[in-house]
């Protein structure tokens, strides 16, 4: 995955992931802000003093969402490309442990991190599942719960 993020996704909470995938230029829930910033992230408020509003809360810095956006532009794709069974499928496992007949299915150039195999010990037999990349299990992940 691109360290275009400039902070560690993949040591956020899964709630936060979700809330970034939901929306990556809104407001950030508060709960959420500890972890994105802890984790490297940054966050800002608009606030014009001479407003009769409270600011409405913290939002992710420009270029950091606007990566998450470009994911979930490219994820949301690649998706749609899928066809009605292989999402199915990929939905049913959530992006881990696929068997292989779906691998070629599932790679085109919209897949955002790939996918991984892990390594096989020269003892072991070869490994028959595959997983997507982590962003990619977080936005099925989000696909699944929204479709709920």
């Amino acid at each position: 995955m691109s360290n275009d993020l400039g902070f560690s996704w993949s040591q956020l909470s899964v709630e936060a992931r979700q809330a970034l995938l939901e929306n990556p230029h809104g407001v950030v829930p508060a709960e959420h802000v500890p972890d994105i910033v802890r984790n490297g992230g940054s966050v800002h408020m608009a606030y014009w003093v001479a407003s009769e509003n409270a600011p409405e809360g913290f939002r992710l810095q420009g270029k950091q969402a606007d990566v998450i956006a470009g994911w979930k532009t490219k994820l949301t794709q690649w998706w749609d490309g899928l066809t009605e069974d292989v999402r199915e499928a990929v939905a049913e496992h959530r992006g881990r442990d696929l068997p292989m007949k779906y691998k070629d299915a599932v790679l085109e150039p919209n897949l955002v991190g790939g996918i991984t195999t892990g390594t096989v010990g020269a003892n072991e037999p070869a490994r028959d599942q595959f997983d997507l990349a982590p962003i990619t299990q977080d936005f099925i992940d989000w696909v699944v719960a929204r479709k709920a």
